[in-house]
């Protein structure tokens, strides 16, 4: 078959290597941006970090039991709705949940290729349908053909059916990874409430998948074609097939990568395998398109607050600022645990233009005839001004002492931060509170309270141990990576990859419910945790 890029008569002639290529080409032989297979900067041919795969000592096949024995696996195929078998068309050669089961499948196995060169064992598929008619209550004969699904199936399946469904099957992932959680014993709004749980906090993170290929959209490849009746030469200039949605990220290792950025939320308990991502989405980062990480980030949150009410706080790192740290707090009643973003810089000298810090209030300490305390903000945290002769700026530390949540008839949230307070005599003390969530007066000195005060101030002793747990999530993101082929996407288009990840959400779920939900092999463990803590 002719490509259409050839002109009519002629074909494609025999491959030739890269350097007889380019030599071939009149004038200058190297790559130009844009009309060659250049990459889309010379910032995106920064070498990667090459990492062992690390499947944490799971194979697959233990995987897709898990997968067919999640309740949620079948629950998918509700979401999407197919056209009318009434108007006519072949019968469907098989029900619509196992497109999901192989997604994860595919993910488990690292490659489309791998999985379902596995499927074609007898064994392994009567496996298949064998648990898959246990659970749904019907024969195997009934359930499933003799014979696995091949590729194509899998991919016009999604192509047809399954992509246009896509903000359908998110909110159905999050709803069935809380569920998940739920079953894990995590997000438990029964348990004792306790700000250091870390099994009732989301953890929040962007992760960039790299492109497929590192091509630019435009890009060609130079390809010799030739007349077989006249022998003409002709050079022609192929298109190259390139990756429509990336982009230049940077990321959180300074790596410059091309790729398309997607978003995720997870839930962790202390145990290997016991957490469950509860939220996918795809982040756009349009300029004036409000599909940045923020944007996607609080976009989710509104959905996880409706749906999760055992939710503490959220994790997040330096994304969050004031408009998104108010939000959690005055409208889901959430404990944020976020950096504090330094102060702004001229980009060109590193000069510091506007510093994280301020006059706050002024209060008085019961018994002390020293003057009043000034109190300032200062990189999150509020600190005491120190009067001096000479006029600098002396700030003194302030001992932390913790954060309250109040409700108000609205329905909405108040947030309030304790400090110990000396005077200025040093002889009296006290415990001041500071609002966290602005009020006019404060719009009208343009004070952003939750970037500046901080519920929980970087320093503090609950900070300190709940900001590492933010090395989970960091976590997942590797293992998203390792079961990638080349920890490359396995799909062009951001849709499709996304589909990708929702694949990696359902056997990362369904294993953990396989190992700690109810009548797991290691529910017991969870036990024993609770009665210690209890202890």
């Amino acid at each position: 078959m002719t490509p259409k890029w050839c002109p009519e008569g002629f074909v494609v002639a025999a491959a030739k290597t890269r350097r007889q290529r380019r030599a071939a080409l009149p004038g200058d032989p190297l790559p130009v941006e844009g009309t060659t297979n250049a990459p889309a900067s010379p910032a995106a041919c920064v070498p990667r970090k090459t990492k062992k795969k690390d499947d944490l000592g799971v194979d697959p096949d233990t995987l897709l039991e898990a997968v067919l024995r999640h309740e949620a696996t079948y629950a998918f195929a509700e979401v999407v709705v197919l056209p009318d078998p009434s108007r006519g068309g072949r019968p469907r050669s098989y029900p619509l949940w196992v497109w999901f089961v192989l997604n994860a499948y595919v993910d488990a196995c690292g490659s489309v290729r791998q999985a379902f060169t596995n499927l074609q064992s007898e064994q392994r598929w009567s496996t298949v349908r064998t648990i898959a008619a246990e659970m749904i209550g019907v024969s195997p004969n009934e359930v499933l053909p003799e014979r696995a699904p091949d590729r194509s199936w899998f991919h016009k399946t999604r192509k047809r059916h399954i992509v246009g469904h896509l903000d359908a099957l998110r909110l159905a992932l999050s709803e069935q990874g809380v569920g998940a959680a739920r079953d894990m014993g995590l997000l438990d709004p029964d348990k004792p409430f306790d700000l250091k749980d870390r099994t009732r906090y989301v953890i929040a993170d962007g992760k960039v998948i790299a492109a497929r290929t590192q091509a630019a959209p435009g890009s060609t490849l130079p390809v010799e074609v030739v007349n077989p009746e006249t022998g003409e030469v002709l050079m022609m200039k192929r298109p190259v097939r390139s990756e429509p949605d990336a982009k230049l990220h940077t990321t959180g290792d300074k790596r410059v990568v091309n790729g398309v950025k997607l978003w995720h939320a997870d839930v962790h308990g202390p145990e290997t395998h016991r957490h469950a991502i509860i939220a996918i989405d795809h982040v756009g980062d349009v300029k004036g398109g409000r599909n940045a990480e923020n944007h996607v980030m609080m976009r989710n949150f509104r959905v996880l607050a409706r749906l999760a009410p055992g939710v503490i706080g959220a994790i997040t790192d330096g994304v969050s600022r004031g408009q998104e740290l108010e939000e959690m707090q005055r409208d889901f009643g959430w404990l944020p645990i976020a950096p504090v973003a330094a102060g702004k810089r001229n980009e060109k000298t590193g000069e510091l233009l506007e510093e994280k810090n301020g006059p706050l209030s002024v209060i008085e300490v019961p018994g002390c005839d020293a003057g009043p305390v000034e109190l300032w903000y200062y990189e999150g945290r509020v600190v005491k001004h120190l009067p001096v002769d000479d006029g600098r700026l002396v700030l003194g530390e302030l001992v932390w002492k913790g954060t309250r949540s109040r409700k108000n008839k609205d329905g909405t949230f108040r947030r309030y931060v304790d400090y110990e307070v000396v005077c200025n005599c040093g002889q009296h003390q006290m415990v001041h509170s500071e609002r966290t969530i602005s009020n006019d007066k404060d719009t009208e000195r343009k004070l952003t309270r939750a970037e500046n005060v901080r519920a929980v101030p970087p320093g503090s002793k609950l900070f300190e141990d709940l900001s590492p747990l933010r090395s989970a999530i960091e976590g997942t993101n590797s293992r998203i990576d390792d079961h990638l082929p080349l920890r490359r996407a396995r799909s062009y288009g951001a849709a499709n990859i996304l589909l990708d990840l929702l694949g990696h959400a359902q056997w990362v779920n369904a294993y953990g419910c396989f190992l700690y939900g109810p009548g797991g092999t290691r529910r017991h463990e969870v036990a024993d945790l609770a009665e210690r803590a209890a202890a």
